[in-house]
């Protein structure tokens, strides 16, 4: 039985959100600033399997994605005859293009709340933001954007929201 998907979607989303802390600690660690009982090799080795069980869950999510799609594409084709209607209307060109451009958009906003999220947890640890050391902010910024590249709609509600992708109207 091969499975699917969303389970390998859900199973790294959950490693990747457990692998947080084993990062944190190991870099506070080598930073100087962990506890000194902390075993370094057990940690690095705790950072291995993590980045060893995240890589291998991201591979295998992406060969079941294309093993559904693939099926999804052969089943429509079975049903159609193969046949496909040569004349596309101008809504489903607009839909396509605008579908683009909200995917770039995001990607483009994940990878600067990583990024903006590393500068403040690097820069900040002096700083408060509202009471709370702002490389905690910059941690949840981090968050943020890893859940979002790994597929959580983190922007939900707002004009990057991933149900828009839907083209149900077509």
């Amino acid at each position: 039985m091969t499975l699917g998907y969303r389970f390998y979607r859900h199973s790294f989303i959950k490693l990747a959100i457990l692998s947080v802390p084993v990062a944190i600690v190991l870099l506070e660690h080598l930073r100087g600033k962990g506890n000194p009982k902390d075993e370094t090799g057990a940690l690095v080795l705790l950072a291995f399997m993590m980045v060893i069980g995240n890589l291998g869950l991201f591979i295998a999510m992406r060969r079941a994605k294309r093993r559904e799609e693939a099926a999804r594409v052969q089943a429509a084709s079975d049903f159609s005859g193969g046949l496909r209607e040569v004349n596309q209307d101008a809504r489903v060109m607009v839909f396509e293009v605008a579908l683009r451009k909200r995917k770039k958009s995001r990607l483009f906003m994940e990878c600067w709340a990583i990024g903006g999220g590393v500068l403040v947890a690097v820069f900040g640890r002096s700083y408060l933001v509202e009471g709370m050391p702002a490389a905690w902010v910059g941690y949840f910024l981090m968050l943020i954007g890893i859940l979002g590249l790994c597929g959580v709609n983190v922007f939900y509600g707002g004009p990057l929201d991933m149900r828009l992708d839907r083209a149900e109207d077509r």
